[in-house]
């Protein structure tokens, strides 16, 4: 209504001033013509923002827990024709990546994962990680207090954050290798990442690093580029905080940058405690994500949707895609529908803890006492299943 009323008004300033002619002078007849100019710009402006929803405008400011979700402009959750992922090929569901032995040589996959790396202990398989986080040890402490405030104090810290808090982790647990996820909370991080992995990896050979980019990072495909020739073999998501749907379109060109370089595609999936009402990450969206990626390597953390699991069973299970149990083993081991959904899809289920927000050597004696579990699933479950995503020798 606006726009139509400054489009009128306008037009007929433009007509009472040079068609009928004006008494005015010369002078207030331009004043006039660049005032009416300058309304058809702005108007035409603001038309093109409500079209991409970005009405907030660049110094709006927003309160409460849901800033992360709504700040950065949300990508709008416009929709663009499916089409299938293939990389000229549709991969098969349970075989998108050969698993590499520990020297990068592509090999047969033979169903286990016998230690052959040079960790401490005596046990025969390895147990790996797929789900931790670590900070830059000048901000690690800073990192935790504000997760922690974000849940109202709900959540426990059981590392101080540092790579030297998860090792020390990791090596009570007896844990051999873990993936750090890492998140871009804005277009300008994805080469900051970069180069912190870059100078953590010497530091932290027993550590896989994925890297994360931000879908308004005008310079995401050299990015993933980059990422991908260091040797890195994932690339890490959480559309809340990043402020976009997981099914926008422009996230999309980010997914299929990182999806033709053979990337994993690793994404927080369902509800988060820290983001009431924000929907970025629905299991509705992810089931149409996943079926346009058919054959991409999609990873979906807490089990694909913490507390909806008999959703996820309906619109996820049997996609081909992963699911970790970070964070939610506990919830899992109790219901019904999510020990359901994992007898169902027992081969794209990966350990995963979320440490620091999980204890790592409570939850391997969780699964090392599930009387429910054979021998055969919980060496899927700690390393097998994982091996046909990543390497397991580490980093570059």
């Amino acid at each position: 209504m606006f726009l139509s009323v400054a489009l009128v008004v306008t037009l007929s300033g433009f007509y009472l001033t040079w068609v009928r002619g004006s008494q005015l002078g010369p002078g207030s007849n331009l004043s006039i013509s660049l005032n009416g100019m300058l309304i058809l710009c702005f108007a035409t402006l603001a038309w093109r923002s409500a079209l991409r929803r970005d009405i907030g405008g660049p110094g709006r400011r927003r309160s409460g827990k849901t800033a992360a979700c709504a700040a950065r402009r949300c990508l709008p959750p416009r929709r663009r024709p499916h089409r299938r992922f293939s990389r000229n090929r549709t991969l098969p569901a349970a075989a998108a990546i050969r698993p590499l032995t520990g020297g990068g040589i592509p090999a047969p996959w033979n169903g286990r994962c016998a230690k052959s790396l040079s960790v401490p202990g005596d046990r025969a398989d390895m147990i790996i990680d797929a789900h931790t986080h670590m900070y830059p040890d000048s901000i690690a402490g800073k990192a935790l207090r504000t997760v922690i405030a974000n849940t109202d104090g709900r959540l426990t810290a059981y590392t101080d954050g540092t790579g030297r808090g998860l090792t020390e982790s990791m090596n009570a647990a007896g844990i051999d290798r873990c993936v750090v996820l890492t998140v871009a909370t804005n277009p300008g991080q994805g080469r900051g990442i970069l180069q912190w992995i870059r100078g953590m990896v010497p530091s932290f050979p027993h550590m896989v690093f994925f890297g994360s980019v931000h879908p308004l990072d005008p310079g995401f495909k050299d990015c993933i580029r980059e990422m991908a020739e260091f040797g890195i073999q994932g690339v890490k998501f959480h559309p809340g905080y990043q402020g976009f749907p997981v099914d926008s379109p422009e996230a999309y060109a980010v997914y299929e940058a990182a999806a033709g370089l053979d990337l994993a595609l690793y994404f927080h999936a369902g509800y988060d405690p820290s983001l009431p009402g924000c929907d970025h990450t629905s299991i509705t969206r992810f089931a149409r994500f996943v079926g346009d990626f058919a054959g991409a390597k999609i990873i979906l953390a807490h089990g694909g949707g913490y507390g909806e699991w008999d959703r996820v069973l309906d619109l996820l299970g049997g996609k081909g895609c992963y699911f970790d149990i970070a964070f939610v083993l506990e919830s899992m081991q109790e219901r019904p529908d999510a020990r359901e959904l994992y007898r169902q899809n027992e081969d794209f289920f990966l350990f995963g803890t979320d440490s620091p927000w999980r204890d790592q050597k409570r939850y391997v004696e969780l699964i090392r006492s599930a009387g429910t579990l054979t021998a055969d699933q919980k060496e899927k479950l700690f390393c097998g299943n994982i091996g046909r995503l990543i390497k397991l020798d580490g980093n570059p």
